[in-house]
């Protein structure tokens, strides 16, 4: 049975469209309440702030046709999904800290297969980053990272997806390539002496949940992730999870790690997937102890790669 809005042939067709786009984006933002039945139905919850803008336009239309059920079903459906939203605009924690103490990072996928190396070396060197994070790093990122002027380095070189490596200007105490699960993904592990304080940094790169073996294995690798923080003092966890920071796992990640996310109080800022605007979610995640304070945190521009570099300033 078609619903009819108005008289007129084409307010027919945009308040049917919103309707039923309104109701499709509504029925997708339930299925992830059954992530549990079925591997795929956690995939839309990765794209709760689009499902939100998208139901809050739906509202807009189905206002304007007085279709007031409608609109009161919708903004609840919107307001439910914009509640990821609350964390990344409280009040950002206020800089503290000297400047011996600081330091700034940049953790960043650079797509092993479609990234640019040569741009990214150019942008490391205009950013000058104290420590620098790059995942899916191959042979030819190897290559063209070798110029950079960082005396510590811990490499992972892999022709997958999977490579992983850590530059750093202050000295390693220790550093280690480490296997969380059997599935022998390497994670990096260092703990850095930045000007006489000892900082423990986590580089991780669980697999994409693209199917029901996949997502048992992420979720395998983030549960342990819950209990990788062994050491006293300041520790950073950083990576692409291939999660959201909204997700059941994160969130456990944080619980029991004792782990506050970089992201809060600096707005959504989406960094996957660089340039697609309908779909933008974060994936890319930097997690800090207690003992770090957040001075600043922003994005980098798109270099080719599908994830935007993750650049954050940090007290210790």
């Amino acid at each position: 049975m078609r619903m009819e809005f108005s008289q007129n042939r084409i307010l027919d067709v945009v308040g049917g469209g919103g309707y039923t786009a309104g109701g499709l984006v509504l029925l997708l933002s339930c299925v992830p309440f059954l992530r549990n039945v079925f591997w795929m139905f956690e995939i839309p919850g990765h794209f709760r702030v689009p499902f939100a803008g998208c139901l809050l336009l739906a509202a807009i239309i189905m206002a304007v046709y007085r279709r007031w059920l409608t609109v009161g079903v919708f903004l609840m459906a919107a307001s439910i999904n914009g509640t990821v939203l609350i964390p990344f605009y409280l009040p950002a924690p206020e800089p503290q800290g000297t400047e011996e103490r600081s330091f700034r990072m940049v953790l960043f996928n650079v797509n092993s297969s479609i990234g640019n190396p040569e741009r990214v070396r150019s942008y490391l060197e205009e950013k000058d980053f104290d420590l620098v994070i790059l995942q899916e790093y191959s042979q030819r990122w190897a290559k063209e990272m070798s110029t950079l002027a960082y005396p510590h380095r811990l490499e992972a070189v892999r022709e997958d997806n999977f490579g992983m490596a850590v530059f750093s200007r202050f000295p390693f105490q220790s550093s280690d390539i480490v296997y969380l699960t059997e599935q022998v993904l390497p994670s990096l592990r260092v703990e850095l002496n930045v000007n006489g304080q000892p900082l423990h940094v986590l580089a991780t790169h669980p697999v994409p949940p693209v199917s029901a073996s996949n997502t048992a294995a992420r979720n395998e690798q983030l549960d342990v992730l819950a209990r990788s923080r062994t050491e006293e003092g300041a520790f950073l966890l950083a990576g692409d999870l291939n999660t959201t920071p909204w997700s059941p796992e994160v969130r456990h990640i944080r619980r029991s790690a004792d782990l506050r996310d970089s992201a809060d109080g600096f707005g959504f800022r989406p960094t996957w997937p660089a340039g697609t605007l309908p779909l933008w979610t974060i994936l890319d995640h930097v997690l800090y102890s207690e003992e770090l304070n957040v001075m600043d945190r922003s994005l980098g521009p798109a270099l080719g790669s599908d994830h935007y570099p993750v650049e954050v300033a940090f007290h210790l």
